[in-house]
């Protein structure tokens, strides 16, 4: 190895562990979990820190356990801070701090004051606890608590640069010299055929031809909205063609040898580009919920729809294989997976309109296995004297703004007894992308809120996603987080408003409304429920009589899911149900129906 190389690996080293981790104070999962504290009290609390370098980390907050932690999130952490309203120590609430192997009990504000110092620049509680000594060791050993993604990140990057020096060996290398010295014949023979068969201008023009027809290709691929790995790669190729066209022009103007050169460190960066971004596809490192499913990325924002009715395109049936599942519905006139029912009710009739997105259409099964058919299937059973009518009007990516105009402006003509109003965490990060009932414009179309202008390279390049996400420190929102933090925050009070439009329209229609929360993969497996705790108060102090299930309670509590059982429930990868998952859906909203006497 070149010793000018040596020297900079090792200074690069020694920087790492003598300047970046002697910042690190925080290695260790760091953790605060509160037994008894009041609903109202633990949402006014932040934890927040920064890393070596002083940029703020976000550090998980779970509402439903009251805990804090940097588990799976953060390791290499330089401050913490804890930041409390005044009122925190009137009547003080205690919580275990335990930092790795270290559990601490604050039991008291003399305690809490040991650990947290005050600072008045931060207007926050600096975390002041501190392992002393010469720790490098177990700091690069702290690697293991780091998020899955950023570990197989790193492998990447590792096996690359290991690959990187054995490349570098070898050229330099005198069995490299050899091997150039035995084919530099073959290399000048097809120098001179070359220069004989092609001249320059030809050679332009050929190559330029090539440029554009992989450019018509690329502009035809965008305009259908595909953005799948060949268009990626399709891009990759198309800016190697361009700038290997400039050279063309830099030629009049440098030496033979220099423009070769530049050539040679074209293709050169092209291939380790080329290699890396199939790599980071391969390995799925910042890929979109589709793009894990083997489908293409759907760019998420500025989309404009035709109608205000979000459903499937009627009589236009779906199909597509994921590499767990492969799913199929019928799509009717409707654009449900049924047609609408008789304007008139049978005698005896109970009729059940069922409101939501993917996990409501059900998803990941058969028709007959999602909730909404089972449920009617369990009612049915319960109520032999009536005649039970469920429609299934969940649509894939629907959230409760489009769900509240079908019912206001469709399916309040079929006289409905009970509206059943599916809500999970996609619902308010879809309020976030789309904005609330400013999307629905005069015009009758609808129109989601503006994109960033580099979302285009995003959704094509896996690259530019690295140095976004992991660089950057924006998130799959394409937001910085306390941007994100604000947009969650309006999408809850967005959302809080919808389900409010929802109990008005229904107590007009004398109908019967049933809301649901229903955890995501996500929230079960972190034991982390997203903003709805503060979401079930509200509801409940505005409408005395709102019907409210929790499914993650009765998921936690009573089916006891965890790491070791979740995936009888939940396909691993897409994330959706399986059959045991739709079933405990129903099961769950079955037994709440027959408790509650909805059913007359």
């Amino acid at each position: 190895m070149h010793p000018k190389l040596k020297f900079l690996i090792i200074v690069l080293l020694i920087a790492f562990a003598f300047v970046y981790l002697k910042r690190v104070n925080y290695y260790e999962p760091v953790s605060l979990s509160f037994s008894e504290i009041d609903e109202i009290v633990f949402d006014s609390l932040s934890l927040y820190g920064t890393s070596p370098i002083n940029r703020p980390l976000y550090i998980d907050k779970n509402a439903g356990a009251q805990i804090f932690s940097t588990l799976g999130n953060h390791s290499y952490i330089r401050h913490i801070y804890f930041k409390i309203p005044n009122s925190f120590f009137y009547d003080f609430s205690p919580f275990e701090l335990q930092i790795g192997d270290e559990h601490i009990s604050v039991v008291n504000k003399q305690v809490f004051l040991q650990y947290f110092k005050y600072e008045e620049k931060s207007q926050a509680y600096l975390l002041s606890f501190r392992k002393e000594g010469f720790n490098l060791i177990p700091k690069l050993k702290a690697i293991s608590h780091w998020p899955k993604e950023l570990k197989r990140l790193i492998s990447l990057f590792s096996i690359f640069i290991a690959l990187s020096i054995l490349i570098y060996i070898f050229l330099t290398s005198k069995h490299f010299e050899r091997v150039r010295n035995k084919t530099q014949f073959i290399v000048s023979f097809m120098r001179s055929k070359t220069i004989t068969l092609l001249s320059k201008k030809l050679f332009f023009v050929i190559t330029l031809i090539i440029t554009l027809i992989l450019l018509c290709f690329f502009v035809v691929a965008v305009y259908w909205g595909i953005y799948c790995g060949f268009v990626g790669y399709l891009f990759l190729l198309l800016i190697f063609c361009l700038l290997f066209q400039i050279t063309f022009i830099l030629s009049l103007f440098l030496r033979k040898n220099m423009v070769e050169n530049i050539r040679l460190s074209l293709f050169s960066l092209f291939l380790v580009l080329f290699i890396f971004e199939f790599f980071l596809r391969y390995f799925d490192i910042n890929a979109s919920y589709l793009e894990r499913n083997n489908l293409c990325y759907e760019r998420i924002y500025n989309r404009v729809r035709d109608t205000r009715y979000y459903k499937r395109s009627p009589l236009m049936d779906v199909s597509y294989k994921t590499s767990e599942f492969t799913y199929f519905r019928k799509i009717y006139e409707s654009g449900f997976v049924q047609p609408y029912p008789d304007s008139v009710k049978k005698e005896n009739e109970y009729r059940i309109l069922a409101l939501g997105d993917s996990f409501t259409e059900g998803v990941g099964v058969a028709l007959d296995s999602c909730w909404v058919s089972l449920l009617e299937n369990k009612l049915q059973a319960s109520f032999p004297d009536k005649d039970i009518y469920t429609f299934n009007a969940g649509a894939s990516s629907s959230d409760p703004i489009f769900q509240h105009i079908l019912l206001k402006e469709i399916f309040s003509a079929y006289n409905f007894d009970l509206v059943i109003v599916n809500i999970n965490e996609s619902d308010i990060y879809d309020i976030i992308l789309r904005g609330g009932y400013e999307r629905f414009k005069s015009d009758g179309k609808v129109r989601y809120r503006p994109y960033p202008r580099w979302e285009f390279l995003y959704s094509l390049s896996y690259i530019f996603r690295l140095v976004i996400i992991n660089g950057l420190d924006y998130n799959h929102f394409l937001m910085k987080q306390d941007e994100f933090l604000q947009k969650k925050d309006e999408s809850v009070n967005i959302l809080f408003k919808a389900l409010c439009n929802f109990k008005n329209f229904t107590n007009e229609h004398n109908q019967e409304l049933l809301i649901v929360f229903q955890p995501t993969i996500s929230e079960v497996l972190n034991n982390k429920y997203a903003n709805f705790r503060g979401l079930f108060r509200r509801l409940k102090n505005s409408f005395e009589d709102i019907q409210i299930v929790d499914l993650y309670t009765f998921f936690i509590k009573e089916l006891k899911l965890n790491h070791n059982n979740i995936y009888d429930y939940y396909w691993k990868i897409d994330g959706h149900y399986k059959g045991k998952g739709y079933n405990a859906h129903a099961n769950k909203l079955h037994e709440y129906i027959i408790k509650n006497d909805i059913i007359k």
